[in-house]
């Protein structure tokens, strides 16, 4: 669920395979969606990917466009939204089987990462020129080279406040050992990424994490094991370092600083 920069509308990626765009009024109230994008459905060997399921939208600054990925379909939507109208601008596919499901752009604009689900990668995208797809730069992996686990799937992406670092979750209902974050480090003139750490998170399922504004610190949180877990973070490397503290939360499944 998102807001428009605008703050008047508010946009939900359904994952049942459609989009939903609803008014919001001065008091804060929601209209009922006065536009839903539906999607194709595109036939995959992947059973997860055997219809469209949209996981997340993202704006791009300064204009109307925004992205959508869809883990069924294997791409990015590129859309331009008006007041009266959505149109499809072009989409660009992932690597096969990657399924896209969180984006977050750099601190300058300039490139776009998507983690995918599915083959537990980011995909580094030029993020310009929204009419085309997307020139891809680069696809990493974000789990160690030794692990082959059918059950883990990737979660969720935050870019360090400083710009220079990029974390993501991988998470597992089996075995505790896989679940963990990944730590990247950012080339300044390339956009392109480096593993440099992947640190266990001491619970199950990461599903969703945020780093502190002051870059200090990553709170994550545990779906199945019921717990927030904060770590430190060394400002100067962008490594996660010590637990800090552990809060007992039921199911967390998203975290939001306010």
């Amino acid at each position: 669920i998102t807001l428009d920069a605008s703050q008047k509308h508010l946009i939900t990626s359904n994952y049942v395979g459609n989009v939903s765009i609803h008014r919001m009024s001065e008091n804060g109230t929601i209209s009922n969606s006065y536009q839903v994008l539906e999607f194709p459905r595109i036939e995959k060997t992947n059973n997860r990917q055997d219809a469209p399921h949209l996981h997340m939208s993202l704006q791009i600054p300064g204009t109307d466009i925004h992205l959508f990925s869809d883990l069924g379909s294997n791409k990015l939507w590129h859309y331009e939204l008006s007041e009266k109208s959505a149109r499809h601008l072009s989409d660009t596919e992932l690597m096969p089987g990657a399924g896209p499901r969180h984006m977050i752009l750099s601190l300058d604009g300039q490139y776009l990462y998507v983690l995918n689900e599915l083959n537990h990668t980011i995909e580094v995208f030029r993020a310009r020129s929204f009419s085309n797809s997307l020139e891809r730069l680069q696809s990493i992996s974000v789990k160690p080279k030794d692990l082959n686990s059918a059950e883990i799937t990737s979660a969720a992406i935050q870019l360090h406040p400083s710009g220079k670092f990029l974390y993501t979750s991988t998470r597992s209902r089996i075995n505790q050992d896989e679940n963990f974050i990944s730590v990247m480090e950012i080339d300044h003139d390339s956009g392109m990424l480096r593993n440099i750490q992947i640190k266990k998170t001491g619970g199950f399922v990461p599903r969703d994490f945020v780093l502190s504004p002051d870059g200090k610190y990553l709170l994550c949180a545990h779906q199945d094991s019921d717990n927030i877990i904060t770590f430190s973070i060394e400002l100067e490397t962008g490594m996660i370092e010590n637990k800090v503290s552990e809060v007992i939360v039921n199911t967390p499944v998203c975290l939001k600083l306010f």
